[in-house]
């Protein structure tokens, strides 16, 4: 609206400031800070709905601090691998066509990505991509 022209100014629900800053644009105030709360009546009783929506949301904002990475490593050095991507309980190996190396799927600190690339990197683990985890039960 403001490249438009038809704005001079917009309110905006700010998380990261990225899209701010996408479409340069500054803050020029803060109305104030907010957080979303479920209150839940406390003689409720049946609490099966209000916790699976809770289990719901717990899912969506964990998911917020994991990644999933994938990648292939020679099986001779899947334990290094292993040390470096532990995964949240232990990492998912699989079998490959050529034996001689290994599929390893895990969880890690979205926070850590760029470092534990880099590491199995070193230790010649190949085609290594991120997803982010949208949703998880933990």
């Amino acid at each position: 609206m403001i490249a438009l022209g038809v704005a001079d100014a917009i309110v905006d629900l700010v998380e990261t400031g990225s899209t701010l800053a996408a479409n340069r644009l500054h803050v020029l105030d803060e109305i104030g800070r907010y957080e979303t709360v479920l209150v839940q009546h406390p003689g409720l009783a049946d609490t099966t709905l209000a916790d699976r929506i809770v289990r719901r949301l717990e899912g969506i904002v964990i998911a917020r601090s994991w990644s999933l990475l994938e990648y292939n490593v020679p099986r001779t050095r899947l334990a290094e691998a292993e040390k470096i991507t532990p995964g949240f309980n232990s990492p998912t190996v699989m079998s490959l066509e050529d034996q001689a190396w290994c599929a390893v799927r895990a969880m890690v600190k979205r926070g850590d990505v760029h470092g534990v690339m880099e590491r199995l990197e070193a230790i010649g683990a190949s085609a290594v991509i991120e997803t982010r985890i949208a949703n998880c039960r933990l």
